[in-house]
C-alpha cells in the first residue's frame, strides 16, 4: 500500500479500490431493465392479437392526457 508520507493511501489506491468496490455492486437498473422489455414484449404482443382495442386505448389515455395537459 503506497502513502502520501501522512500515513494515508494515495489517491490512485483509493481510485482503484473505489473501482473494486463498485464492480461487486450490482446495477439497480438491471432488473428494470429486463422487466419493461418483458412488459413491453406483451404490449406488442396484445396489440397484435386485438389491433381495434389497442387503438381504443391509445386513444383513451391520449384524450385523458390531453384533457388533464391541458388544463390551466
Amino acid at each position: 500500500m503506497e502513502e502520501n508520507g501522512r500515513g494515508e493511501p494515495s489517491a490512485a489506491e483509493v481510485r482503484e479500490r473505489a473501482s473494486e468496490m463498485a464492480a461487486g455492486v450490482p446495477d439497480p437498473f438491471e432488473d428494470l431493465h429486463g422487466y419493461l422489455d418483458d412488459a413491453g414484449a406483451r404490449v406488442r404482443e396484445y396489440a397484435r392479437e386485438h389491433p381495434w382495442a389497442a387503438i381504443g386505448i391509445a386513444a383513451g389515455i391520449g384524450f385523458v392526457l390531453g384533457r388533464l395537459l391541458s388544463r390551466t
